[in-house]
């Protein structure tokens, strides 16, 4: 086999494996983020639902979609999910 196919192939399969990795890691999924708590006026950190925006035909980039936990109500109900998203 000739060398510079094979270090096409090398570097095709390297370019795809870094986008996956990217995809995993900065993609749709679980996060965790630190923010502002608009409520209580204080640093917080929080466990965010992220999604692909819902725009037809073409990819829009990500928006929060859901609160799953703060650092500031450990273990209440969450209340002020909304403004930490719309802040953030």
């Amino acid at each position: 086999m000739n060398p510079m196919t094979v270090i096409g192939v090398m570097v095709a399969l390297g370019l795809w494996v870094a986008a996956a990795y990217m995809i995993w890691r900065w993609g749709p999924g679980v996060h965790r983020y630190a923010v502002w708590c608009p409520v209580m006026k204080k640093p917080a950190t929080i466990l965010a639902a992220q999604r692909e925006k819902n725009f037809r035909g073409s990819y829009a980039g990500l928006t929060m979609a859901n609160v799953k936990e703060c650092s500031l109500v450990d273990g209440a109900p969450m209340g002020c999910h909304q403004e930490c998203i719309q802040h953030s």
